[in-house]
Formats: structure tokens, sequence, C-alpha cells
């Protein structure tokens, strides 16, 4: 570590050293750190018990991890788990090249910031022209008047949804909304579902490793559902992953569908990060979320524990 300190120092950074779990632990307490120097094997915690640790508090940290050469399997796993920024043998650790590896985890911790600011306002021009270009369309459709009510009852749960005078969390609102609107004509009212085309537009709209936004879907089985059924359960998935991937910054989310005795199961699991721009709006939607979703099963259940929610929803057997 006296080495490190003596060869690593920028005037445009800001360098901290930590003896111990402890220090390291206040010290990310206290910081907003970019990029994180640390061993894999610690003498009181694994590798991966301290990469939880520097995670759970720095979710947006390039870490640059020393390993020994023993436990190179199991790097590899955490490197799959947690996309590590770089990996370095402490058998070929060479001082000299760590600051430039430093610069390069900087150079990346910056680049993923504009990446995000960009992306965030692609995507909001991108949905206003959605929006359009679909409310434009259905209204060509000759299912005029059943949009007309629909759109209705959408606009009153949107003022419901917002409650306060708030422009900022107002657009986030509409902007939802919105879109549950959209999937709501394509798949109630023109009755375009496809489950293969919309499983897929959800995972391209909810899944990006590089955002640490990860989605897995298992559907084998929805094949076994009624068309009524198999709408209501792709309507589902579109909300709870768009909820998901408008208002929380980052996650990891896996839906499934399975057989049981009473009917096919849909099980939502998340754990996740809200993003910090929106504070409390997340929850302020959440209640209206879950009543809203379990009107398009025959039995819902929802439970939340810190940062992980799980939605489980039954379709019962076709009786026919």
């Amino acid at each position: 570590m006296n080495r490190i300190r003596i060869m690593v120092h920028d005037e445009a950074a800001q360098f901290f050293y930590a003896g111990s779990i402890d220090e390291a632990v206040s010290v990310m307490d206290a910081q907003e750190i970019a990029v994180v120097f640390m061993p894999y094997g610690l003498d009181v915690l694994s590798g991966d018990e301290m990469l939880e640790i520097v995670l759970d508090h720095n979710p947006e940290a390039q870490i640059i991890l020393l390993f020994d050469d023993s436990d190179l399997l199991k790097v590899v796993h955490a490197h799959n788990n947690y996309h590590l920024c770089r990996l370095i043998a402490s058998s070929n650790m060479k001082l000299e090249l760590l600051p430039e590896k430093i610069n390069a985890a900087f150079d990346r911790y910056n680049k993923d910031e504009e990446l995000k600011e960009f992306e965030k306002d692609y995507r909001s021009k991108e949905d206003k022209y959605k929006h359009a270009l679909e409310e434009m369309s259905s209204l060509l459709n000759d299912r005029i008047e059943s949009y007309e009510a629909v759109r209705s009852l959408f606009l009153a749960l949107m003022q419901q949804g917002i409650g306060r005078d708030d422009t900022e969390c107002t657009e986030v609102i509409l902007a939802y909304m919105g879109r549950i609107l959209q999937e709501y004509v394509s798949l109630f009212l023109l009755q375009e579902a496809d489950a293969d085309f919309y499983l897929t537009k959800t995972l391209g709209e909810c899944h990006n490793e590089e955002e640490r936004r990860f989605l897995v879907i298992r559907s084998d089985v929805m094949k076994e559902m009624n068309a009524d059924q198999q709408n209501n359960c792709l309507f589902v998935i579109r909300v709870i992953s768009l909820y998901f991937a408008m208002f929380y910054d980052k996650y990891r989310g896996k839906i499934e569908t399975e057989e049981s005795d009473d009917g096919i199961v849909l099980n939502l699991l998340y754990e996740c990060i809200p993003k910090k721009e929106l504070k409390d709006l997340p929850g302020r939607i959440l209640p209206f979320n879950e009543a809203f979703v379990k009107q398009y099963a025959d039995r819902a259940a929802f439970g939340t524990k810190d940062r992980v929610l799980q939605y489980k929803l039954l379709y019962k057997k076709d009786p026919s």
C-alpha cells in the first residue's frame, strides 16, 4: 500500500487508502467513490462478500481486482456476476502500470455517466415519438370509441398518481402511464398479441448489461394459456418491466412462468436501486402498480423486503 501511495497521485482526483474493512466502509459511507482497487481475498471476508459491500455503497464504482492465481475460477465467476472493470493477477502485478489502469477506470466511470445522460434524453424523445405514432394509428382504427373510453380512464388514473404539484414528477408519471396505455391498446383493443415479439421487445428495452440492468425471462409454458390469459400475462410483464426500467437506476430481474397444480404461475422477482433524482416517486407509484396488475390474474401476491420486490400471479387452468 505504501508503494501504491507513492506512485498513484493525481491533482484532479482525491485518493483514499484503507488498511482494514472498517476503514474502507467508513470511506465509502462518506464519499462517492469512482474507482476501487482491492484484493480479492481478505482474512475475515470472502472476495464476493467484499464486492457486495463495495457495490452496495457505490453501485457505479469501477472495480480493479487483484487476485492470487489459486482464486482464478472464483474471480472469473465474480467478474461474470459483478462486471468488474479489470482483473490483475498478483503474479503479474507491475506497480508502474497501475496509474495507467486507474486512469482508464476513471475514463470508463465518466463515460458511463455521459452515456446514461445521453440514453435518458434519447429515450425521452423516442417515447414521445412512439406515443404520438401509436396514438395516431389507434385513432385510424375502427375502435375509436373504445380507445377514447380507455384513454379517459388512464387520464383519471394519472391524476390520482400525480397527487401534488410537482412538474418533474408529473412528467415522469405521465410518461409511464402513457406507455401502459400504449400496451393496453396494442394487446386488448388492437389485439396484436404475439408472445415472442412482446418478450423480445421487453428484453430489448429493459435489459442493458452496461448500465447494470439485468433481466432474464423464461416463459416456455405460456403457450399452454388461452388467448385471454396470454394477453393478461404479457400485459403484466410489460407493465412491471417498464416500471422498473423507468423508475430504477439498476436492477436484477427474473421473470418466469411455470406450471402448478392450479394453473400457470407468473413469478417476477426484482432486486433494484431507485434513481436518485426521482426520490420517493417509485414508492408512490408502487401501490397503484400492485393494485393494477392484480386485476389481470386469478390470484396475486406481492412481497417486498429491503431492495427486493416479488410478484406472484396465478392463471387458473382453462376449463375447456
